[in-house]
């Protein structure tokens, strides 16, 4: 499948739920609603648990339901192990998950002959592959249906994801030196690049905790676009400024996911707003898998944790086949 097409796959999902929160006028977020409920792979919980599985990462997060998924392979495999019949339910629906992998590969000149060094050694090239597999929620294979997600808090403490929240903003601050401050009876929230700084308003001016916290993520996200290599403009409409602001949104959402708010509470109802996105989209059907991409890299810096670096200018789209081995 070309990487164009896949592009389009994704986008036109991402379309779909935006044009039918128009038409229904109906609340829309970018992201799945969320509450603290893990979104990773089945046998990632099994071995990790909760608390240190591996979760689903960029465009994964704006196209999945939460929950625990599992490949057929997967499934398969744990039926020789259990000794036991596991079967997808008539009617469920697989999801697709997204991810990038390295390949290095010899360089060829333009006759498309092998290129090497003055010392003839291989001039060696490093570009991402795009790969996609099926899977299905475990809600809806039976014998898994009835998991218990332990390690995840039925009760929805504020005051504890306040705390969560604060900690990573206090930690990023200090590594990075963003100063983050409060300006009673402003209405208005920005990042200055000159110095580093996010100016807020004060927390009780907003209409929920989930609110405040949305809106200083995206400012942080914000400051990390020097450290993660992106370039915008102030010109507001213009292809840069919107790319930003798509990361900031996603950025923030990401986060509010990785604290475990409600990002029911932070959805957009702005019928303007959404068309706007709407022609954007339409226009790029790449704009929103490289910016959760970006996004995800940008959360990766805040929250200070390694992953793999998947900028490339050269992307191959390669399908990942049930019987493969998934990581």
């Amino acid at each position: 499948m070309a990487n164009t097409k896949v592009y389009e796959v994704i986008t036109d999902k991402v379309i779909t739920r935006i044009k039918n929160a128009i038409e229904n006028k109906e609340s829309f977020s970018w992201v799945k609603p969320w509450k603290g409920y893990p979104l990773g792979n089945y046998l990632n919980y099994l071995s990790d648990g909760a608390e240190n599985m591996k979760q689903y990462r960029g465009i994964n997060r704006l196209l999945l339901d939460g929950g625990l998924y599992i490949t057929m392979k997967q499934i398969k495999d744990l039926e020789t192990k259990d000794k036991t019949s596991y079967k997808v339910k008539k009617g469920s629906h697989r999801e697709t998950v997204y991810f990038y992998k390295p390949r290095i590969v010899q360089r060829k000149d333009a006759d498309g002959n092998p290129m090497v060094n003055e010392n003839g050694e291989p001039i060696m090239q490093r570009y991402m592959i795009m790969r996609f597999y099926p899977v299905f929620n475990v809600a809806d294979v039976e014998g898994l249906d009835e998991v218990a997600i332990e390690g995840i808090d039925t009760e929805y403490d504020e005051t504890a994801l306040s705390k969560k929240a604060d900690k990573i903003v206090k930690a990023y601050c200090k590594r990075t030196g963003v100063t983050v401050k409060s300006k009673k009876g402003i209405d208005a929230a920005y990042h200055n690049n000159a110095d580093h700084t996010v100016t807020m308003p004060s927390k009780a001016q907003f209409t929920s905790l989930e609110e405040y916290y949305s809106t200083l993520f995206h400012e942080l996200t914000h400051s990390t676009m020097d450290a993660c290599g992106r370039v915008t403009d102030h010109k507001k409409g213009s292809e840069k400024y919107s790319f930003e602001e798509l990361v900031a949104e996603l950025g923030a959402l990401f986060l509010m996911q990785e604290v475990g708010f409600d990002t029911s509470k932070t959805e957009i109802n702005s019928t303007a707003y959404l068309k706007g996105w709407l022609k954007v989209l339409k226009s790029d059907v790449s704009f929103v898998v490289k910016a959760s991409t970006q996004a995800q890299k940008a959360i990766d810096y805040i929250l200070d944790v390694k992953y793999e670096n998947t900028d490339s200018t050269e992307t191959e789209v390669e399908i990942l086949d049930d019987d493969e081995e998934v990581a």
